[in-house]
């Protein structure tokens, strides 16, 4: 076998793979505001203005309690605050305010009106939850999904989660965490089966947890000196079938050597190839 003089190429190739590695976003849901240890909410009673119940433009750019921006849109011009049961007589935990969707109920007649939460301080977050219940009592299904940087759908969503208000004690807690930052939520009531069902497009969201993104640890940049004997000599021959005898040392900045306990992972080596033909 014969490897002709790639030295910088292979060179730059070790150090990208020992010290990055291509990653793709861990998107799941999550069951319950306690897993879920959201650092930030949406309190929907901070823009209720004191009335009960009262109106907000959509879209609308509100801020959580821990000052970040985030614009809530939805179908009509205007959406509602209230508190419960009021206009939801379900299993929404009571005392607290609710987001809804505006327009009359006859506008609501068989679609989806989707929820929209985008902004997130332009530095999405990694963690979205909050309990959704329709207008109607009986067994629903909600969609949550999550949308990266680009806006494209964060997979393998969207996810779907199915409750009943009149078999469970409280409203499905709809959550979504993923490992990369999520920069825009969708959430929807897909159908309703209770009374007439035709008010999917009519429905309550609760507070609204978020949870920050960890910052992830700074790639240390590297340099490479090349390769002593007896890879420094080009072209490198072997015998067929056989390794060759490449041996690495790494050094920090001051110049000290770097063993394994100084190192979050082993060490990875990929050589590329390419033939003369």
């Amino acid at each position: 076998m014969k490897v002709r003089n790639t030295r910088a190429r292979l060179c730059a190739v070790l150090f990208t793979s020992l010290f990055t590695s291509i990653s793709f976003a861990q998107v799941s849901t999550v069951s319950n505001r306690v897993s879920l240890a959201g650092d930030d909410f949406i309190d929907w009673q901070a823009y209720s203005g004191g009335l009960d119940p009262t109106t907000l433009p959509s879209p609308a750019n509100i801020s959580t309690d821990g000052g970040m921006a985030v614009t809530v849109t939805q179908t009509y011009a205007t959406s509602g605050i209230g508190s419960v049961p009021y206009p939801f007589p379900t299993n929404m935990p009571a005392g607290g305010f609710v987001y809804y969707p505006g327009g009359a109920p006859s506008d609501f007649y068989n679609y989806v009106n989707p929820t929209n939460f985008t902004n997130f301080d332009g530095v999405g977050v990694c963690g979205f939850g909050t309990q959704v219940a329709p207008y109607e009592a009986g067994e629903y299904v909600v969609w949550i999904e999550a949308f990266d940087i680009d806006d494209a759908s964060m997979k393998p969503g969207p996810f779907e989660i199915t409750s009943d208000t009149t078999l469970e004690s409280e409203s499905a807690f709809v959550g979504i965490e993923s490992t990369d930052p999520i920069h825009r939520v969708e959430i929807s009531v897909q159908s309703t089966v209770g009374g007439a069902g035709y008010y999917a497009a009519f429905y309550a969201i609760n507070q609204v947890d978020l949870k920050a993104c960890v910052s992830e640890p700074e790639v240390p940049v590297v340099s490479c000196s090349g390769f002593e004997a007896p890879m420094d000599n080009y072209p490198v021959k072997t015998k067929k079938n056989r390794v060759f005898p490449l041996k690495m040392e790494l050094f920090d900045a001051d110049g000290f050597a770097l063993t394994d306990l100084d190192l979050a992972a082993a060490p990875v080596v990929e050589v590329m190839f390419t033939s003369s033909g």
